[in-house]
């Protein structure tokens, strides 16, 4: 490696979007394989706070209810609500 990487970039270049596609990769994995021993307790995401607009955002827009807890430490943790999102999807379809 050459030079470091600026903190500018990490906010500007692939790394924000590779970290956010990495972090709902494994949110899949984690709600697929409970849902495969019929499990529905909620799912934690713990992030960077610079992240969770956009992790908020993507999820709500596929369905799930979630909520942060920020402790001001830099780090959030992101509850989804996996049988309230369930609840919820099923409500929708039934009107």
């Amino acid at each position: 490696m050459d030079r470091l990487i600026e903190p500018s970039e990490l906010l500007s270049s692939d790394y924000y979007l590779k970290g956010i596609e990495n972090i709902l990769r494994d949110f899949n994995s984690q709600v697929t394989a409970a849902a495969a021993h019929a499990s529905y307790e909620d799912i934690n995401i713990e992030c960077d706070s610079l992240l969770t607009n956009e992790l908020t955002k993507q999820l709500f827009k596929s369905g799930w209810l979630s909520t942060v807890h920020d402790p001001g430490n830099g780090m959030v943790t992101i509850v989804v609500n996996v049988h309230e999102s369930i609840l919820r999807e099923r409500w929708n379809s039934t009107k």
